[in-house]
């Protein structure tokens, strides 16, 4: 009898804990859950939303946690709403980064950052003098062409547009087809391709004028184009 008692108060149990299991994957309950889960990537920090990894972390967790496809309806809702939610918390941190002046100082300071980095590593600081070994000027050439073909294009769509009759440009259209340009560039001079590689690789091997002067020393650099 106690054994029959036993066996009826675990079923009960496991009914009991079961239907609250249940009670709990909800759409009210997938957004209030996805909506915290973003809130702990994001730790209150705009610089955490600027970062590419951010974004991994989140589709990661969302995947994982969410995922598109359920066993049952009660998880596709649950999966779905979690979605939804996933999507408007991120488009609430967009705003709120967008809107907060500790952002903007830290993009500002950003920006300090990376120009500050990229001429430590240039060699024009008198610190980073030194002499290094001469590189052959047909190489220098290119990549010095490429580099102002680079800022030319981008100075010249606006132009190029209004030439070809073309509207105005939106700051974003402006910006999209700015973005194209170094890879035309790239294109049209045969930059990054098998037979710039071989060339590079003759030009490595070929010394040039021997008797060059101080000039065709260069600055320390951090990378080769």
């Amino acid at each position: 009898m106690m054994i029959l008692q036993l066996l009826l108060a675990f079923l009960i149990a496991t009914s009991s804990a079961t239907q609250t299991t249940r009670s709990r994957k909800t759409c009210r309950s997938g957004k209030r859950d996805a909506k915290r889960a973003v809130q702990r990537l994001y730790r209150g920090d705009c610089n955490n939303a600027l970062d590419n990894a951010f974004t991994e972390d989140v589709n990661r967790m969302r995947d994982r946690t969410f995922p598109r496809f359920a066993k049952n309806w009660r998880d596709r809702a649950y999966n779905e709403c979690g979605r939804d939610a996933i999507r408007k918390e991120l488009d609430r941190i967009g705003r709120r980064c967008r809107n907060s002046h500790e952002a903007a100082s830290d993009c500002s300071e950003l920006g300090e950052t990376a120009a500050t980095i990229i001429v430590d590593n240039s060699g024009v600081c008198p610190r980073h003098f030194r002499r290094q070994r001469k590189r052959n000027n047909l190489k220098k050439f290119r990549e010095e062409c490429r580099s102002v073909a680079y800022g030319q294009c981008k100075g010249y769509i606006d132009d190029a547009v209004r030439n070809c009759g073309g509207d105005g440009l939106s700051l974003r259209e402006q910006s999209q087809l700015q973005d194209e340009c170094e890879d035309k560039v790239d294109s049209l001079t045969g930059h990054g391709s098998d037979l710039d590689f071989m060339n590079d690789q003759f030009l490595e091997g070929y010394s040039g004028d021997e008797s060059a002067s101080s000039e065709d020393w260069d600055y320390e650099t951090s990378e080769e184009w």
